[in-house]
């Protein structure tokens, strides 16, 4: 027979290694970069984080307007991620909010996203490609 303090060892064990494996086993955690090109082909260099426990963070260099060279700055976001299948993620964004180039600590709220699915496909452990739109995203560490 196994007593209460044994049992709670052993639980807490398992609860220990199963949370070790599931972050080893998720192929995003860790930090990514690339570029996104929109539609009016602007090219706009990407930092994301997806950290162990299942939430992200992401900023986003939006360039100058090509005619009036104004407006560069800052998207930063946060939010909940979770794996739906081993080559798709569901992000949540909860936060957003704009701020001026170089400036991080003059920032205005702006709506968040909300649920946005991204289906993807590694090469290796350091390059993900973006199976909707070809958008390559490498791992820094």
């Amino acid at each position: 027979m196994t007593s209460p303090l044994r049992k709670s060892l052993i639980l807490g064990c398992c609860a220990i290694a199963g949370a070790a494996f599931a972050q080893q086993t998720n192929p995003l955690v860790g930090e990514w970069k690339g570029v996104i090109r929109d539609a009016s082909n602007y090219s706009m260099a990407f930092d994301l984080i997806y950290y162990p426990n299942n939430t992200f963070a992401q900023t986003l260099a939006v360039p100058p307007n090509r005619e009036t060279g104004m407006g560069s700055g800052i998207i930063a976001s946060r939010g909940q991620y979770r794996m739906i299948s081993d080559h798709a993620v569901e992000l949540n964004e909860q936060e957003r909010k704009m701020c001026l180039a170089g400036d991080m600590s003059s920032c205005m709220p702006i709506p968040a996203g909300g649920l946005q699915t991204i289906s993807f496909r590694m090469e290796g452990t350091d390059k993900a490609i973006n199976t909707d739109n070809g958008q390559v995203s490498y791992r820094v560490r």
